[in-house]
C-alpha cells in the first residue's frame, strides 16, 4: 500500500462512545494517519473545519467516522484498498441506530427548488437491497465511516462556491455534499465487505438488519 497521509476526521458533540474508543485504539493505519477531533453542536461546521485540518496537514484522504460507531481494526486498510483502484469516495456498510434499522446508503438523493413556487422537492431512497459482501455504486451514503480524498471535497467547494458540508434546505450535510458530488459527475461506492456497527441501545449492526427482515426482533431490537 503506498503512503498517503490521512486524517482521521471525528465530528462530536462532546461525547465519545466506550466502544468507539477501544475502536480506535486499536486501529491499524499505513503509519501515516493523524487524529482530528472537533467539538461543537452543528455537526455540518464540525466536518467543514475538519476539511481544514487535513489541508493544514495536508493530508491526502480523510476518514470520516462518528464517535458512535464500532469497527474491525482493519477498516482503514480496506477502504485504502479500495481508494487505491481509484476511488474518491467510499463508505463501509452501517446502519440507523433505531428500529426500524436500515441500511445509511442511498440509490438516489433528490434535491431540487421550484423556480416559481421556490419550493424544494427533496428525498432519499435507501439501498435497502444492496449488495452483499462487494463494492458498488451508490448516490450517497451518511458519514459514519467514509473515505474520501481531500481533492474530491475541495472540488466540490469549488463548483459550488461554498464550504462542503453547508446543508442544503431540507437535506442533512451528508447527503448534501453527496448531492453535489453527484451532480459534478463523480462517483461513490460502499464496501459492504466494510461492517460497521452504530452504537445505541445496543450495538445495530448488519446481523440486526437480517433479523428485522426475517420479523425476529422486537422494538428494543431483542
Amino acid at each position: 500500500m503506498k503512503e498517503h497521509k490521512v486524517l482521521i476526521a471525528i465530528p462530536t458533540l462532546n461525547t465519545i462512545c466506550v466502544e468507539f474508543f477501544n475502536s480506535i485504539m486499536g486501529l491499524k493505519t499505513n503509519g501515516m494517519a493523524q487524529i482530528g477531533i472537533e467539538v461543537g453542536s452543528l455537526v455540518y461546521e464540525a466536518r467543514n473545519k475538519l476539511v481544514l485540518k487535513a489541508l493544514e496537514r495536508e493530508c491526502d484522504y480523510i476518514l470520516w467516522l462518528d464517535s458512535d460507531m464500532v469497527f474491525t481494526p482493519d477498516v482503514l486498510l480496506k477502504l485504502m484498498e479500495d481508494a487505491e483502484l481509484g476511488m474518491d469516495y467510499v463508505c463501509g456498510l452501517y446502519f440507523k441506530r433505531t428500529l426500524p434499522t436500515n441500511p445509511v446508503i442511498a440509490k438516489t438523493i433528490t434535491w431540487e427548488r421550484d423556480s416559481e413556487t421556490g419550493v424544494v422537492n427533496h428525498g432519499a431512497e435507501l439501498y435497502l437491497d444492496y449488495p452483499k459482501d462487494q463494492v458498488f455504486e451508490i448516490a450517497g451514503s451518511g458519514f459514519g465511516c467514509v473515505l474520501t480524498k481531500t481533492q474530491l471535497i475541495l472540488d466540490a467547494a469549488e463548483q459550488f462556491a461554498m464550504s462542503p458540508f453547508d446543508p442544503l434546505p431540507s437535506l442533512g450535510e451528508d447527503y448534501s455534499f453527496c448531492w453535489r458530488v453527484g451532480k459534478m459527475g463523480r462517483k461513490m461506492y460502499c464496501d459492504s465487505r466494510v461492517k460497521v456497527g452504530h452504537v445505541g441501545t445496543f450495538i445495530y449492526g448488519e446481523d440486526t438488519y437480517l433479523m428485522q427482515k426475517e420479523g425476529k426482533t422486537d422494538e428494543k431490537g431483542a
